[in-house]
């Protein structure tokens, strides 16, 4: 059981670094390629528009608030082994 949980671990902690890159890139995507069609207007733009930050806010908050709920059952596992 603690290798499985050891592996759904990894796995949610790379989930978790691939929905920073991915938001990262969302960010730069726009900044990059929409800019063009929307003639540099910020005001068309959904997570560049300077009036408007509380998506962009939101998601990076989401982002750096992400836990791994799997690191606190393997700990619990990994003691309840060593009790044993």
């Amino acid at each position: 059981m603690k290798k499985s949980i050891k592996e759904f671990r990894v796995t949610k902690n790379s989930a978790i670094a691939n929905n920073k890159v991915f938001i990262n890139l969302l960010d730069k995507y726009e900044e990059l390629n929409l800019a063009s069609y929307v003639d540099s207007n910020e005001d068309k733009m959904i997570l560049g528009d300077s009036r408007n930050k509380t998506l962009k806010d939101q998601m990076d908050h989401m982002v750096d608030n992400l836990k791994n709920p799997f690191e606190e059952l393997f700990h619990w596992c990994k003691g309840e082994i060593y009790d044993l």
